[in-house]
């Protein structure tokens, strides 16, 4: 779970975090960050986190759309991982804690005692967003 409320220092290819959750040297990188969570646009810009220390995270800046990071992401702002699948299954126990963002394009499938929840949640801190296609189904067995 990346989603935080606002960085420390916003960089031209990444952001300082405010050091309040130490973060695994290495343990993002290959995975999205979304800058901003409330952007408004649908799909929001994202980028490829490129390195992470224990409180700094670069990403590959401008994005694939060729947006400047800094254009979108800004001191106060949430930020957290944007997390896309074309389907996604939990089963046989497994358990699934979502704290940021998701979106599945096909299917969600919950079966064999699996198991998807969110963090707890406050009026400062709503509940994980899940979202499916129109086309998409979702079933639990």
């Amino acid at each position: 779970m990346l989603t935080h409320e606002g960085g420390r220092l916003v960089l031209a290819d990444g952001l300082l975090t405010d050091g309040q959750v130490s973060l695994l040297p290495g343990a993002l990188v290959g995975l999205r960050l979304n800058p901003d969570l409330h952007q408004g646009v649908d799909p929001p810009e994202t980028f490829a986190i490129i390195a992470n220390g224990v409180d700094q995270i670069t990403v590959a800046a401008p994005n694939e759309q060729g947006v400047p990071f800094a254009s979108v992401a800004a001191e106060g702002h949430t930020y957290g991982g944007d997390w896309r699948f074309e389907n996604l299954t939990l089963r046989g126990g497994g358990h699934l804690e979502v704290g940021d963002p998701l979106t599945i394009a096909g299917h969600l499938a919950i079966t064999e005692h699996g198991l998807l929840t969110h963090p707890r949640t406050t009026t400062s801190s709503p509940p994980t967003q899940v979202t499916t296609s129109a086309a998409a189904r979702c079933r639990r067995r």
